[in-house]
């Protein structure tokens, strides 16, 4: 089986788009549909991992999650390393991939 982690980087990311929406909305709604996206293109990798489309780096690829985020993962023998977890509207010049 195929084990995901996260890096420090993509969890930190997740945690302030998640208390942004939550500070915005009053209401975890948003976040928790957010979740459970992010919950679905997790398992869709953790199936195909050659699903997400190809970055400019050797085994990184780029899961769009609902329209505004991706979810960025590097393939390896056993397990799905997620880069980053990245809001398309942030500044361009800030990404990697």
């Amino acid at each position: 089986m195929i084990k995901v982690i996260w890096s420090d980087n993509a969890k930190n990311e997740l945690i302030e788009i998640v208390q942004f929406w939550n500070n915005k909305n009053q209401s975890t709604d948003y976040t928790d549909k957010l979740k459970f996206h992010i919950e679905l293109g997790i398992n869709l990798i953790k199936n195909k991992p050659k699903l997400g489309m190809k970055s400019n780096l050797v085994g990184v690829r780029m899961r769009l999650i609902l329209k505004n985020y991706y979810l960025i993962y590097e393939i390896k023998e056993n397990e799905i390393l997620i880069l980053q977890f990245w809001d398309v509207r942030q500044n361009p010049l800030k990404f990697k991939y």
